[in-house]
């Protein structure tokens, strides 16, 4: 294999960004892979990491530092594979970044002109009657205090209590106004990857939109930092305004209140407001002193024949400092730990999700036909890995002991008397690779459904790395009662370990480790999906070739 052939870990000094995660959920979502337990796909993807991924990792068995790397190394083969199949391809990915980008600009030059427009407006004096200082700082000041003060308390309660983790109601609109993008700027573009396409990245996004537990931070803050540079700009376009209407016009502030307050309280109130300037600025355009208040006190019945010309040019220094200190420093602040969070939440990333350990695990699995020959040859680190169970005909098992990441099962208790742990072992690792530590019965009464949760919540403890694999027989439909019960072991277990729904079909008096009909698990893969829970999945755990 050539170096240009090869994908090197020079890509692993790469930071996952979000177009990485769109386009690795693009392409685990192709129609190719709608059946994940076909020996094809198998052979596949096993081959892709013999020849493509594991010449690239440090010797030995993949560990669980590894799975970043293969699933990044897995991803860049596919982009590779696209560019060379589809010359003029765009890849989800690069229309997301590209209609981000778009965003972006928008919102800045968005937030410029509403800031300026909104400034201008308000500055525009005739000569007549002075500019109300007390509006001015209530519409620009006082209100974007507020909105921050806001931001403050979300972002607390969000990082201390678990609440806004999903997206908020204005991250959404965004989020739906840039899929829209996305599609416009495809069609426009008129990429050369098929139609259906449109389907399958519709089916990404729908998946993204579902793993929010383990996307969410990251799309969240995003957005967040979209939000902030039209705040940014917004406030820039407000002091560029205010700037340039005082250098090129002759401005006169003054104030006013229905209430009866005295040039010393108003003298109190701006001397506190510049606190967070006055101690490096000279206190003549830090604030107005209490002459220069008094004498910019607008009366309605005196006109503005008494009002001192120092006093009406001595605001607009105090309101530029506080549009600055106040709008526009917060927000920048606002930007940078938005840019600083989206960075950490994307590397906090673990792909803990169902599909991902699927991929993994079909890349990591040597692969063996039951009834005949391993399809590669197997090393000494790789036999004894699996134990393959009886196939009817044949027998094809490796000696040694089963290996692999730990898993726990529970089985319910009307077919447990029928359930062999060993043959349970034996078709968990053969299916799943996975290596079973402990086979919990679940009671079908509260008391015994009760008991089950309070033993898998020990097992989990003691084997907090440990996946979880609920046998199901798939005859028997997904009734609001089991769903509740998945629910309440991901409340048990947290979010991280896999949980997999092994199902069977009708038990027969040999075993009830039979293959389950197409449709009913058509059924239960519809009601997984539904649940929402990334790291919950359908694997078929009967039949003659699991």
């Amino acid at each position: 294999m050539g170096k240009a052939d090869r994908i090197t870990l020079d890509i692993m000094k790469l930071q996952w960004q979000i177009k990485d995660i769109i386009d690795l959920e693009y392409f685990l979502h192709e129609d190719a892979r709608e059946n994940l337990d076909s020996g094809d796909l198998l052979q596949k993807d096993r081959r892709l990491y013999l020849d493509r991924i594991k010449p690239d990792l440090d010797s030995g068995p993949p560990n669980a530092d590894d799975r970043k790397r293969i699933l990044r190394l897995w991803l860049e083969h596919q982009k590779k594979t696209a560019k060379d199949q589809y010359k003029d391809s765009i890849l989800p990915g690069e229309s997301f970044q590209s209609v981000f980008r778009l965003m972006l600009m928008l919102a800045g030059a968005a937030g410029l002109i509403t800031g300026a427009g909104a400034t201008f407006s308000f500055l525009f004096y005739q000569g007549e009657s002075p500019i109300n200082v007390s509006a001015f700082f209530g519409i620009f000041v006082l209100l974007q205090i507020a909105l921050v003060l806001l931001t403050v308390l979300m972002l607390f309660i969000r990082s201390h209590t678990g609440r806004f983790h999903h997206l908020s109601i204005t991250h959404s609109l965004l989020a739906s106004l840039l899929s829209r993008l996305i599609f416009i700027l495809r069609k426009n573009l008129a990429s050369a990857i098929p139609a259906k396409d449109k389907n399958r990245l519709l089916s990404a996004i729908g998946a993204i939109k579902g793993k929010q537990s383990l996307y969410g931070s990251a799309f969240y803050w995003l957005f967040f930092s979209l939000i902030q540079v039209f705040s940014v700009c917004f406030n820039a376009g407000i002091l560029l305004a205010m700037l340039l209407k005082i250098t090129i016009s002759d401005l006169a502030f003054g104030w006013q209140s229905t209430i009866q307050f005295s040039a010393e309280a108003v003298y109190r109130a701006v001397t506190l407001f510049s606190l967070p300037w006055s101690w490096f600025v000279p206190p003549d355009p830090a604030h107005p002193t209490i002459g220069q208040i008094e004498g910019s006190r607008i009366i309605l019945k005196d006109g503005i024949q008494h009002l001192s010309d120092s006093g009406m040019i001595s605001w607009w220094p105090f309101l530029c400092f506080a549009v600055f200190c106040y709008g526009l420093l917060p927000r920048v602040i606002f930007l940078v730990t938005g840019i600083i969070a989206h960075k950490r939440a994307l590397s906090k990333i673990d792909f803990q999700a169902a599909d991902c350990d699927r991929l993994v695990r079909n890349m990591t699995t040597p692969v063996v036909r039951t009834s005949g020959t391993p399809i590669e040859p197997f090393s000494d680190a790789d036999s004894g890995l699996y134990s393959i169970p009886k196939d009817g005909n044949n027998e094809n098992r490796f000696p040694g002991p089963i290996k692999g990441d730990p898993i726990i099962s529970i089985v319910p208790d009307d077919i447990d008397s029928s359930c062999p742990e060993d043959e349970l072992r034996n078709r968990i690792a053969g299916t799943t690779g996975h290596r079973l530590i402990q086979k919990i019965s679940l009671g079908a009464d509260p008391a015994g459904s009760a008991e089950s949760i309070r033993k898998l919540s020990a097992a989990v403890s003691d084997h907090p790395d440990a996946a979880l694999l609920f046998l199901q027989e798939a005859w028997q439909p997904p009734i609001r009662e089991t769903l509740l019960f998945l629910r309440l072991i991901r409340q048990t277990i947290g979010n991280k370990p896999v949980i997999r729904i092994g199902l069977i079909g009708k038990p027969i008096p040999e075993t009830i480790f039979t293959r389950p009909d197409k449709n009913d698990v058509a059924v239960w893969k519809q009601a997984v999906t539904s649940m929402g829970d990334p790291a919950l999945s359908v694997t078929i755990l009967g039949g003659e070739e699991s």
